[in-house]
């Protein structure tokens, strides 16, 4: 699972699963576990690439519980910033805050047993995090989001330089929905991640099958589907 150097970031996504235009669902915090379960059920059956377990208030126990228990119905989960119950629960990977430890360190740690990725928010974070071996970037948040209402968004503007400067995914956060979808995508990025859009939904199956369309039917999906052979 460590990133090789001097490859393309098509070729790094497709170790991943990211060679395609790919949606993050995001827990938003509620610390329920029924609830949790079923956004990750619902994001496994809708299609998205993988499910960020990121609820701060749950004990290790519990959230281990949660993250095998996904992982064992073959959904890709990324625990937040815990490395110790993403090795002990067998999970995909772990999502990295900016200013947690260096992906450099933490992959001295865990070897192969995890895949890594960080969250930045400018161009300065973007590359640092590429040089530490990250294996993709979380970029925002993008747009005023309800469910982070106390911070100001980076806005959409520095997306395209973090995109072109990065040699690996990057999946932009943030108030993404609706028309925003295609915004972000054109903009470079490689897909994008949801808090609220799934979580809030009446039916999250059911919107991150919409998702996943808007995301498929996006800028370059012509393009994407002649380079697949389609």
């Amino acid at each position: 699972m460590v990133p090789p150097t001097g490859r393309s970031r098509a070729e790094a996504g497709a170790d991943l699963g990211l060679d395609r235009p790919a949606l993050l669902v995001v827990s938003d915090g509620g610390g329920d576990p029924a609830r949790i379960r079923a956004l990750g059920l619902a994001a496994l059956s809708g299609g998205a690439w993988a499910f960020y377990l990121r609820e701060p208030a749950l004990a290790a126990r519990t959230l281990g519980e949660l993250a095998r228990s996904l992982t064992e119905q073959g959904l890709r989960v990324l625990v937040a910033d815990r490395v110790d119950v993403a090795l002990a629960s067998g999970a995909f990977g772990v999502q990295l805050p900016e200013h947690a430890l260096p992906v450099e360190r933490v992959r001295g740690w865990v070897g192969a047993a995890l895949h890594l990725g960080r969250s930045v928010h400018d161009l300065v974070g973007a590359r640092a995090a590429v040089r530490g071996g990250a294996e993709w970037l979380l970029f925002g948040q993008v747009f005023p989001s309800a469910t982070k209402s106390d911070r100001r968004p980076v806005g959409i503007e520095p997306l395209p330089a973090v995109a072109a400067a990065s040699t690996v995914p990057v999946l932009a956060i943030g108030g993404i929905r609706g028309a925003a979808v295609a915004q972000v995508m054109a903009a470079g990025a490689s897909g994008v991640a949801v808090i609220s859009a799934v979580a809030g939904a009446p039916d999250p199956e059911r919107a991150v099958r919409e998702l996943t369309a808007a995301l498929a039917a996006g800028p370059g999906a012509k393009e994407r589907s002649r380079a697949q052979g389609r």
